[in-house]
């Protein structure tokens, strides 16, 4: 049984969804994004990143884009801020995605603060 923290509150006890809970609800949005995830560094098959994205596309989201690290909340929120905006401007969610971390590449050559989101589902 896996349990996702829903807010993460210093010094106490973060409330927690189940998978099974979050994959029992009805959603429809057409993009889910989580942010601020990390995926445990034993399971180097993906497998929680396949759970997760394929599980909330059950559940009726279109695409699911997450962060597989914590990288810092600046270059987080810098690059989900760069995304929206191609996003909106007319891009798919793939081309918007690639065009915010090739941004990001040109500001910081390290992987760590550019790659860290991945999308999975038609992104069109």
């Amino acid at each position: 049984m896996v349990e996702i923290p829903v807010l993460v509150n210093k010094g106490k006890n973060s409330p927690k969804l189940s998978a099974k809970q979050l994959f029992q609800t009805n959603l429809s949005p057409d993009l889910f994004v989580l942010s601020g995830t990390t995926v445990n560094a034993k399971d180097t098959r993906g497998h929680a990143v396949k759970v997760f994205s394929r599980g909330l596309n059950y559940t009726g989201a279109r695409n699911v884009m997450m962060s597989l690290w914590q990288e810092p909340v600046e270059d987080r929120s810098g690059q989900l801020a760069e995304f929206y905006k191609e996003s909106h401007g007319g891009l798919s969610r793939a081309k918007s995605l690639r065009k915010a971390q090739l941004k990001g590449l040109s500001r910081n050559a390290s992987p760590r603060l550019w790659a860290a989101y991945q999308i999975w589902g038609p992104s069109f």
